[in-house]
């Protein structure tokens, strides 16, 4: 048995990829009008997380302080700790503690003359 081969009447060659030119989507129209707009999947995730993680960061901790028991912001106790640790001679939270501190100087925008000095004195062990 011989198969008969349809022969297109025009000149356009139908075939894989070339769906015919009736069912082809028009110049400047969307395939899917009604889709997700640009953007709108990227913007939900980062609004959520932010908004998780700013309640995280602000969220209420007790800690021991030298006068009993303190509440505070999680991320202050987190740069009291930093601070605390860098005293100690900790490298990696004294270059994280400076690094703070000129990220908060370079945007405060405020005159070195109207920072207060502080003098230290370290004192040699006996």
């Amino acid at each position: 048995m011989s198969k008969k081969k349809l022969v297109p009447t025009d000149k356009y060659d139908i075939g894989y990829g070339k769906p015919p030119e009736v069912t082809q989507f028009t110049k400047g129209q969307s395939g899917n009008p009604l889709g997700r707009p640009k953007g709108a999947k990227n913007k939900f995730s980062t609004s959520r997380l932010e908004k998780i993680i700013t309640d995280e960061v602000y969220r209420m901790i007790k800690v021991n302080g030298e006068n009993g028991p303190v509440h505070m912001p999680l991320v202050q106790g987190v740069v009291r700790s930093i601070g605390v640790n860098a005293v100690k001679g900790d490298h990696r939270s004294q270059k994280l503690m400076l690094d703070m501190t000129r990220s908060v100087k370079a945007d405060d925008n405020t005159d070195e003359d109207d920072l207060p000095v502080i003098n230290i004195h370290f004192v040699k062990p006996d």
